[in-house]
């Protein structure tokens, strides 16, 4: 004979050798009641935010815009300095316009100074196309370094 127990074929009733009684419930965890204890109410959710300090998060903006320039992302550039204006304009306005200007007019300078010689370089060279664009993108290149340069 075996130990195991026997159910009816519905899985109902468990035969004690004498008589048939009530199945005990089936458990798919050896027997161990687990609740969720979130959705029972005993357990109370906590979403820890550790926001940074707006000056130190704007400031980290401005050494990112700063690297933009130097890379000659000038659109993502400006697109940092907007994130920056989002946490605070005032604050924002003063680190970039004030604390970092002479270092963003002397990033976008230096940009500007590279590409001038890579494109002088071309010239030299003869490429014609460009000859035609030199004057445009020196004379806007001039005007947007001296706006920088005024703004400091």
């Amino acid at each position: 004979m075996t130990d195991e127990p026997i159910f009816s074929p519905d899985g109902q009733h468990l035969w004690t050798g004498s008589e048939w009684i009530p199945a005990p419930p089936a458990s798919d965890n050896g027997g161990v009641n687990i609740s969720d204890s979130v959705v029972m109410g005993d357990v109370n959710p906590v979403t820890n935010y550790h926001a940074r300090d707006p000056d130190e998060e704007i400031r980290n903006l401005a050494d990112l815009y700063l690297l933009k320039i130097s890379e000659g992302q000038i659109t993502a550039a400006d697109s940092v300095y907007l994130d920056a204006k989002k946490i605070d304009v005032a604050l924002a306005r003063r680190i970039f316009e004030s604390e970092y200007a002479y270092k963003g007019a002397k990033a976008f300078l230096s940009l500007v100074e590279k590409t001038s010689s890579n494109i002088l370089q071309m010239v030299e060279l003869e490429v014609p196309p460009l000859q035609q664009q030199i004057t445009i993108a020196l004379e806007h290149g001039t005007m947007v370094g001296k706006n920088l340069v005024s703004a400091s």
